[in-house]
């Protein structure tokens, strides 16, 4: 019982975290002290496990981290995850382009909001299931949306007026991407007004506009794409991972008060070859099978599920470390991936 609640007191730790802070996860994945867990908020330590021993003199050593990895530190690997915080998209117009962006979003994984003045369009923003939905002015709203380094902003909006209001706000603030749709014309009379108007050359030249990808789009569902391919590769160059989604967190910050089932949380700690998910990627395994989350599907997802119930079956309740090689089955099988992935497996009950 001891485990359970130190777990549970680990999962409320992180996830009290503000949203607005980036953290630092910790744990011993090898060797007698394999299980021993640390959070750093800001580079300080805000929780070790009781009675950690190697954590307790070693984890201020291995900052500053700079990107989610394993570590090897005294013949003893440590998982460090550089955990971002939420990513927010940020979309200004609810017409007909961006109801395909709002799905798109929430499919990967953003929290999405979306404004709009105009009640009916404010509607299908939420029928769409933005997570959101603002009617009001533009700018009233934007003035309380503070922005940072993990917001990104759309502007879709139905007229021009519109978009340079949007711009003159959100130029104002700390974002990961600001994009205005646009012809290329009507892009470059945006920025010389907003030269003369005192806005920079270098803050003007980190606005995507026109914005997405060229992938000849035409449909509203066609220009989504090219948005949010244009976003995911922004995204992507970042070090660090956001693995805990909202499903998990919800459901490990219950804890056991609505489910005993026993639980495992699979993350990905370290891959080779062409695996479909990255380092952080996780996923919370049943006792009966059933999952939160994904890390990647097909024959490597199934693999580790069977695994994870049959540790639970034999009530192991340490950390374990499962190395899935689908390097010579792909081929066999059909699968377009192949490669080696690394696996934590941490019981959680």
């Amino acid at each position: 019982m001891k485990g359970k609640y130190i777990m549970n007191d680990f999962y409320q730790t992180l996830f009290s975290i503000s949203e607005q802070v980036s953290s630092i996860t910790m744990t011993v994945t090898d060797g007698k002290y394999a299980g021993e867990k640390a959070i750093f908020e800001k580079n300080k330590l805000i929780f070790l496990t009781p009675n950690s021993i190697f954590l307790a003199k070693h984890a201020i050593h291995l900052l500053p981290v700079k990107e989610t990895s394993v570590q090897v530190f005294h013949n003893t690997s440590v998982f460090c995850e550089v955990l971002c915080p939420e990513k927010k998209l940020i979309i200004c117009g609810a017409g007909h382009v961006s109801i395909p962006i709002i799905k798109m979003g929430k499919m990967l994984g953003f929290h999405v909001t979306a404004i709009d003045d105009r009640p009916s369009f404010a509607d299908n923003a939420r029928k769409a299931n933005a997570d959101q939905v603002y009617c009001c002015n533009f700018v009233e709203i934007l003035e309380q949306i503070q922005g940072d380094a993990n917001t990104y902003f759309i502007i879709v909006t139905r007229g021009h007026r519109y978009d340079l209001d949007c711009l003159r706000k959100i130029l104002t603030k700390k974002y990961a991407y600001l994009g205005m749709m646009s012809s290329k014309s009507r892009a470059q009379k945006a920025r010389a007004l907003l030269l003369e108007e005192g806005f920079s050359e270098s803050s003007l030249s980190q606005l995507h506009a026109p914005i997405g990808l060229n992938i000849r789009a035409e449909t509203p569902e066609e220009i989504a794409i090219s948005i949010m391919s244009e976003i995911v590769q922004c995204k992507n160059t970042s070090v660090c991972t956001n693995g805990f989604t909202r499903e998990i967190q919800s459901e490990l910050s219950a804890g056991d008060q609505q489910d005993d089932r026993q639980k495992i949380l699979a993350t990905i700690i370290s891959k080779k070859g062409p695996a479909p998910r990255e380092i952080g990627t996780k996923m919370l395994i049943h006792s009966d099978g059933t999952t939160v989350g994904t890390i990647g599907g097909g024959c490597m997802e199934a693999e580790v599920i069977r695994k994870a119930r049959q540790l639970m079956i034999q009530n192991v309740n340490h950390v374990i470390i499962y190395d899935v090689d689908m390097t010579g089955r792909a081929g066999d099988e059909g699968m377009v991936c192949g490669g080696i992935q690394q696996l934590l497996l941490e019981p959680l009950s």
